[in-house]
């Protein structure tokens, strides 16, 4: 059963109508409303026109259940086994109707032999997944689908007007009727992952490994959009049509990933040395190929297949494949298991590079102390404690070629000048297609370097009872592949460039207990990480001044907006007693002269033409980074317990610090037509109201909403991600039956959460304007059942 995590709660009419006036009030605008219309909604009178709808709950369920079945077989002998499985998923949605909802159906087999002519191992691992998922034609994108449009609409339209047609007030669509009447998104999955593996043992010491496999994916994703007309309640005319006729598009998508890979393992023992090495290669080549094909206008909305629809034929396809080759060795050294030591090294190529910068080198090293082991510290009483110790580090380098972002499939080919078609000017009333170059090819792009250095050290104390590791690292990414600005009359988009560096340094820290009290056991882990990242190298390019930015010297993707002091109260203006006017007494941008009042949000002046504070708020010069949106200091913590047949687990996690930023709809009110308040709005800045939480409403107007410190949210968070309790029958009652274990449990994910994130979405998904489908609590009732 799933319920949801957060929830707007939005106003209900009257409110609604009575803050839209305010903010028309407070901007000079006609109002909207008036009174007598006030009092229509408020009695309840006008159930067409002046209903009062809570749109959230009319869409969304208090529930959904879940189901989960898995039934699994497993046998053989030493030499020959094998393991047979069958699982069902199926899930419906939080939304009204019945097009969200997911199932998912997957076997698996395995089968292993072991020495067949006393010279080869077998293991074979074959899965078949067959999934579905569906959900409504708009889905549930950042500014589309139902879910958004909760925040789009008006409380004063009803869901079904008296006549029973759909409820329409003019701007956003019905999310009910869109959930139930709008069409479907339905996306169907057929997947095979086959592996086949075999050790032939040459020597006593020496084996040859071979390994394929291969994934093959057959997909189709069919939206349907089906048109809805909406009616006026007490004419029947026509009023509205969401779109001009209905629309089925089919895409298919095939894709097959083949690796092959051979490994030759030799392993010596010379008395207290011990020696392992491996040498190998690996083939990877991936396909991908999809068919798109759409009509409009079809016979029977009831019946959506291309075959019936007759207007606005469209037929697409396209293809892409690349390859990926790899030589890797790697030699281990211990001795009598005190001095550890691992050297690797990889030369990989990829067809997305020139013949000439296809591979890149790309070696590692490793040591190990495990001080424990050694004679003298054995022989220290004051160390008896100590079960275990180990201090180790590594350095090494590894590859990255998946930094392309280009249009088309021009970044699986981004050294070659890739021709794609494009729409030309009609000729002949009929449109035509063309070919032609978009991006400009670079053909000394080449591989990615990520250097990373670790440091760390592993305790066990107590007969490790008690465990301790920690980490220190070290990542600095080079040569990242970015797009440098061309000069415009190239007229082209600009390559990607290994101009990029970004540097991440961290730590790590696992603590963990396990001990046995007679019947009682108990057993807790407690982990806590921090990493910090920062851009060192754009190759020399300005940063795009976006909400999001790349800055050298900032983390990656950081918030960048203003500075703010909070809300304007009355003293901080000056009042004209001939005009009757207020002058603001700190900065604000030009274009709000003369609008700026009591209770709008105060922008710091950071900087202006000469490097300091000129009086002006500008874009160009008062933004700066205000926010990470990577989060700091995450943690968790997970306790075991057991006491006869009894078991009882939780598991909390967390972050420490991070940012999230929520904005439009899911936030604002009235800064656009379909922008409606919400509960939390009641505390906005009022001469009554000036310690609010929320500036003053300004209809249609948007110079209280930039990007700034004063919208950041805190995105830290504790959550009680599963806790578990479970019972397990004794055996001397289910042997009888021929059953080796039954076990009953409960379950719960995302249970409580703690966190000062804005109320009405999860802090896990940090970012948001509030369209996205909701995090959910899940709770479990099982049962886990095996037969001798």
């Amino acid at each position: 059963m799933q319920t949801p995590t957060a929830l707007p709660k939005m106003l209900g009419s009257v409110e609604y109508m009575e803050m839209l006036n305010e903010s028309q009030r407070n901007v000079d605008h006609p109002l909207t409303f008036t009174e007598e219309q006030i009092q229509i909604a408020r009695e309840g009178t006008d159930p067409d026109y002046y209903a009062n709808t809570n749109w959230s709950d009319a869409l969304l369920k208090e529930y959904a259940p879940q189901q989960s079945h898995n039934i699994s077989i497993n046998g053989g002998t030493p030499d020959m086994n094998y393991y047979a499985s069958y699982g069902r998923l199926s899930q419906e949605g939080l939304v009204v109707g019945d097009q969200y909802k997911a199932t998912r159906n997957n076997m698996k087999l395995r089968l292993g032999a072991n020495k067949l002519f006393d010279l080869l191992d077998l293991d074979a691992n074959l899965t078949y997944v067959d999934r579905e998922q569906n959900q409504p034609a708009g889905g549930t994108d950042y500014n589309s689908g139902p879910i958004y449009q909760t925040f789009t609409m008006s409380p004063l339209t009803p869901v079904r007007f008296q006549n029973g047609e759909w409820g329409y007030g003019g701007g956003s669509s019905n999310p009910v009727a869109t959930a139930t009447d709008g069409g479907f998104n339905n996306f169907k999955s057929q997947e095979f992952y086959g592996n086949l593996a075999g050790t032939v043992h040459i020597l006593k010491n020496l084996s040859l490994r071979a390994q394929y496999g291969v994934n093959i994916f057959n997909q189709l994703r069919s939206t349907f959009s089906r048109k809805i007309d909406y009616l006026y309640p007490d004419t029947g005319n026509f009023w509205y049509s969401n779109m001009t006729a209905s629309q089925l598009g089919n895409r298919d998508y095939t894709s097959r990933l083949e690796n092959l890979s051979g490994q030759l393992n030799y392993n010596v023992n010379m008395g207290n040395h011990n020696i392992s090495t491996l040498l190998g290669y690996q083939q990877e080549e991936y396909r991908y190929e999809a068919w798109f094909a759409s009509k409009m206008g079809f016979v029977s909305d009831d019946v959506p297949v291309l075959n019936l629809g007759s207007d606005n034929p469209v037929a697409t396809g396209d293809a892409y494949q690349y390859a990926l080759r790899s030589y890797f060795g790697r030699v281990n050294y211990n001795f009598k298991e005190k001095y550890l030591a691992e050297f690797n090294l990889r030369y990989d190529g990829s067809s997305r590079y020139m013949q000439k910068r296809r591979y890149g080198s790309f070696p590692s090293v490793s040591v190990g102390w495990r001080f424990t082991e050694e004679n003298f510290v054995q022989q220290l009483n004051a160390l008896s404690w100590l079960s275990e110790g180990k201090v180790r580090a590594s350095y090494g380098d590894l590859g990255g070629q998946y930094g392309a972002n280009s249009p088309g499939y021009s970044e699986y080919y981004p050294y070659i000048s890739v021709i794609s078609s494009i729409n030309t000017m009609p000729i002949g009333n009929k449109q035509t297609l063309g070919l032609s170059q978009t991006i400009l090819a670079n053909p000394i792009l080449q591989w990615e370097k990520a250097n990373m250095l670790n440091v760390g050290v592993d305790l066990g104390a107590f007969k490790n009872r008690l465990t301790l590791s920690a980490d220190w690292f070290e990542k600095q990414t080079k040569d990242i592949q970015l797009k440098v600005l061309q000069p415009a009359v190239i007229g082209l988009t600009e390559p990607d460039q290994n101009a990029g560096r970004v540097s991440n340094k961290g730590w790590e820290v696992s603590l963990g207990w396990q001990d046995r009290i007679s019947d009682f056991t108990y057993k807790f882990n407690a982990q806590l990480s921090d990493v910090r990242n920062y851009v060192e190298d754009l190759g020399g390019t300005e940063p795009e001044l976006k909400d999001r930015i790349r800055m050298v010297g900032f983390p990656f993707e950081a918030f960048y907006g203003y500075q703010t002091d909070g809300l304007a109260q009355e003293s901080d203006f000056t009042l004209n007693p001939t005009t009757g006017k207020a002058t603001p007494n700190f900065p604000i941008f030009d274009a709000d002269q003369g609008k700026v009042g009591p209770g709008d949000v105060k922008y710091r002046d950071i900087s202006g033409p000469e490097g300091i504070p000129d009086g002006i708020i500008t874009a160009d010069y008062d933004r700066t980074v205000i926010g990470d949106a990577f989060p700091r200091y995450t943690y968790s913590f997970r306790g075991d317990f057991g006491y006869k047949g009894f078991d009882f687990s939780f598991f909390i996690q967390g972050v420490g610090k991070g940012n999230g930023y929520v904005s439009g709809t899911g936030i604002h009110p009235f800064y656009a037509n379909g922008a409606f308040p919400q509960e939390v709005h009641r505390d906005r800045w009022t001469p009554e109201n000036t310690d609010a939480w929320y500036p003053r409403f300004t209809y249609s107007d948007s110079r209280n909403l930039r990007v700034s410190d004063y919208w950041l949210q805190d995105a830290s968070y504790l959550r009680l991600k599963n806790v578990q309790l479970g019972y397990t029958i004794p055996k001397q009652l289910t042997s009888k039956l021929r059953i080796d274990n039954l076990r009953v449990y409960v379950s719960a994910d995302n249970l409580l959460t703690k966190s000062d994130f804005f109320y009405a979405f999860d802090p896990e998904v940090a970012t948001t304007n509030g369209g996205t489908y909701p995090q959910v609590k899940t709770f479990i009732f099982g049962l886990n059942l095996r037969f001798k």
